[in-house]
């Protein structure tokens, strides 16, 4: 099994899931945190509604039907079809992941971060140290570190204190 599907099932073993699987054990979508409205006018509830239900649940569904694949390609030796479930898994998987933390993170209030939150946005993640410093500056050198999400490279930029 995959080590990130080996990591989820471990975390529901635990019961630190935060909500990535349903009572069976298989991948799901957890309810939303929020009603679909919650978040207008930014994002309207509409759109909301069709991320989640036809975006972010057939992304769960996918990743157990990929396992499940994986699983039979395994016992019959086809290693073709495990190279392409395990590519349908990693990509299916990350998307549930990612919806679910995006769910999770987000919400309707607005306002300002306080206390330790604040500050450790203004300490780990000013954007300001990225505007002013120069790419090109020997003295300052940042780097730049590509990481895979489901989809598409991202980049994290990292800056030196």
């Amino acid at each position: 099994m995959l080590a990130q599907a080996q990591l989820v099932h471990a975390a529901s073993a635990s019961g630190f899931t935060d909500r990535l699987v349903n009572a069976d054990g298989n991948y799901a979508a957890a309810p939303l945190p929020f009603a679909y409205d919650a978040l207008e006018p930014v994002i309207d509830a509409h759109t909301v509604e069709l991320h989640y239900n036809f975006h972010h649940k057939p992304a769960a569904a996918a990743a157990n039907k990929a396992e499940e694949g994986l699983a039979r390609a395994r016992e019959t030796g086809d290693f073709a079809l495990v190279k392409f479930h395990e590519k349908e898994l990693a990509f299916q998987l990350s998307s549930h992941i990612l919806h679910t933390i995006y769910w999770t993170s987000i919400s309707g209030k607005v306002g300002e971060p306080g206390g330790e939150l604040a500050y450790s946005g203004e300490r780990d993640h000013a954007f300001r140290r990225i505007v002013i410093m120069d790419s090109n500056d020997r003295d300052h050198p940042f780097r730049l570190i590509v990481i895979a999400d489901h989809r598409f490279p991202k980049r994290v930029i990292t800056m030196p204190e």
